[in-house]
């Protein structure tokens, strides 16, 4: 159903956004913009009561740029006093068809007009059909410059060319675009690599580089990511590699872990000096890939990871898996001093599941031996009846539903008026996909209102009482972590005696 305005009503207060791409996609700079949108209004009688600008933006994706975001939040919450939103063209506002539709709806549903100060558009059923035509065309135009410059930054790789940002830590760049050893920084990245190599943890190796006054490209303190990122880049073997990773979403979020498949990658071998062999390389590249699926076997097993401490040095112990040199298929859990890899410590890993379980058993007996069944059952109810957590989302979910019904009346008051039959199938679907959101709030609602007023019996408290540690190794989560920490302080082992520290506040008998 379309929406025009009033022939009669007239614009007096403007405000105004301008935009310039940091790919030169339309390189009107930002000053012409606005003294052109200046000249429209004062031809027109509109008074600019703000004005909103993003320099070096993409018109690709509305996630990075800040005075957009602004813009639109100051609108959707009347924070501001206009009849129109103005822009020097509507390819300056955004080249991308679904942020444009969105960007109308919000101004629409304020009541407020969308002009260009140089394409002029009748509020006509005509002048909207062009106008939509019009951000096809701008999002088609992008594409086809995106492409282009992508091809040709595709041959530059294929040449072995440094297709653009700063290049790795190790290197620099010649005439020629070309990747050339930086010998100063090329010390630190052997190191980083050695030490990997010898058995040292990122967060060992970044400590190590810091004391010994490295820096990375940017002249900052190193990090457990930075010392990740340098070990699996292929470029330090002497391959030139582009195309690996996929590109920013649109709303400018890194996707730059999530890689593309290797027929999609340009790899051009031996293309520049390495600074690290190729047999090291592969051999780190293999441990990464063992820790990383040692790291998934164990993953929310140590239910006392970052409690434990070596008596021997100090250092924290840490969770690691080992397989069965004969039977691949058995795995053997440890908590495990990390100096004992490298050889400065002596203090033997110890058995998870034995730890685990003396540790639970003991903190089992001293909460809950001489406890009062009675007055825990009634703390549980009584906590259960008054959780304002549940209570809060019990109300925001009734009031998404009440918007929910509203937005459903209003869709069946177009329906009645739509003639058109592509129109009232849009319709039809908005109402269905309502309908079961609703379904969905209701469902929720249900739940956490028997939850609510669920009450527990002396008997079912004994129960999970008794369950307790069983649960406890089975969900590593949050409140499992925060009631083993509300307890326990710290628990320090050796190759003889295991200690346990309680928390004085929450001291048990």
């Amino acid at each position: 159903m379309a929406v025009y305005f009033s022939r009669t009503e007239t614009i007096k207060k403007v405000i105004a956004y301008a935009r310039y791409s940091s790919d030169h996609q339309n390189p009107i700079s930002i000053e012409i913009q606005i003294e052109g949108i200046r000249e429209y209004c004062k031809k027109n009688g509109y008074e600019i009561v703000a004005t909103f600008a993003d320099e070096a933006k993409s018109g690709g994706g509305t996630g990075k740029r800040t005075n957009y975001l602004k813009m639109l939040d100051e609108i959707k919450n009347n924070l501001l006093d206009f009849d129109a939103l103005i822009v020097y063209r509507y390819d300056r506002a955004g080249r991308n068809v679904h942020d444009m539709k969105v960007l109308e709806a919000i101004l629409l549903e304020n009541k407020k007009r969308f002009i260009s100060a140089t394409e002029k558009m009748a509020e006509t059923t005509a002048g909207i059909f062009h106008k939509n035509i019009q951000y096809a065309v701008n999002e088609y135009e992008r594409g086809v410059i995106g492409d282009r410059s992508f091809d040709g930054l595709k041959s530059n790789a294929r040449d072995g060319l440094h297709c653009g940002g700063v290049p790795p830590l190790g290197y620099m760049l010649d005439e020629e675009q070309k990747l050339i050893i930086d010998v100063t920084e090329a010390e630190a990245v052997r190191k980083i690599f050695e030490m990997y190599d010898d058995g040292y943890g990122y967060g060992n190796i970044a400590a190590r580089l810091n004391e010994m006054g490295y820096l990375t490209k940017r002249k900052l303190k190193f990090k457990k990511n930075s010392i990740h990122d340098i070990l699996i880049n292929e470029k330090y073997q002497g391959t030139y590699c582009y195309n690996k990773a996929y590109p920013r979403d649109p709303n400018g979020k890194n996707n730059s872990h999530k890689y593309k498949d290797d027929e999609d990658i340009i790899r051009v071998h031996d293309n520049h000096p390495a600074i690290i062999d190729k047999e090291m390389f592969a051999r780190v590249q293999e441990r990464i890939k063992l820790k990383s699926r040692k790291a998934r076997e164990s993953k929310n097993n140590y239910i006392l990871r970052g409690m434990i401490q070596c008596r021997n040095c100090g250092a924290m112990l840490h969770g690691d898996v080992n397989r069965d040199s004969k039977n691949k298929s058995i795995i053997r859990s440890h908590y495990r001093c990390p100096n004992k890899k490298v050889k400065a410590c002596d203090v033997k890993p110890v058995n998870r599941f034995i730890l685990e379980d003396f540790v639970l058993e003991l903190l089992h007996k001293s909460i809950f031996q001489n406890a009062n069944i009675e007055q825990i059952t009634e703390l549980i109810n009584h906590i259960i009846e008054n959780d304002e957590d549940m209570l809060h989302k019990i109300k925001r979910y009734k009031e998404a539903l009440k918007e929910q019904k509203q937005q459903e009346e209003n869709l069946y008051r177009s329906l009645k008026y739509s003639k058109s039959d592509s129109m009232i199938s849009r319709i039809t679907n908005q109402i269905e996909e309502l309908s079961a959101e609703q379904a969905e709030f209701k469902e929720k609602i249900q739940v956490m209102e028997e939850m609510q007023q669920r009450r527990f019996t002396q008997e079912q408290v004994q129960e999970a009482i008794q369950g307790l540690n069983e649960y406890v190794k089975a969900n590593n989560t949050q409140k499992v972590k925060n009631y083993l920490s509300s307890y326990i302080k710290k628990v320090i082992v050796d190759n003889e005696d295991i200690e346990i520290i309680f928390n004085e506040e929450n001291k048990c008998a």
